[in-house]
């Protein structure tokens, strides 16, 4: 189960709308980071994807999680965001 700014499937997927889109037209690519701690210093998982969702491919810890998206042009990471994880 994920929640706090993410949906539940399987395998679990974050989902965001598109930060600063240009002219309507969604970004060629995304990169994710997903962290145990709020300042990114311990990321657990980073990938990127060409869609406004993300699916959780790695051994993440349980527990409190935080993510942050950004387009891979950009510089700048929208704010982060807490997931808590649970295994069932």
């Amino acid at each position: 189960m994920i929640v706090g700014g993410a949906t539940a499937t399987k395998y679990g997927r974050l989902t965001w709308k598109d930060i600063d889109p240009i002219k309507g037209k969604a970004a060629a690519a995304y990169i994710v980071e997903i962290a145990t701690d709020r300042d990114f210093v311990q990321v657990v998982e980073r990938g990127t994807t060409s869609s406004l969702s993300y699916k959780l491919e790695g051994d993440l810890p349980e527990g409190s999680l935080f993510w942050r998206v950004r387009k891979k042009a950009y510089k700048d990471w929208s704010p982060s965001r807490r997931l808590e994880l649970i295994y069932e």
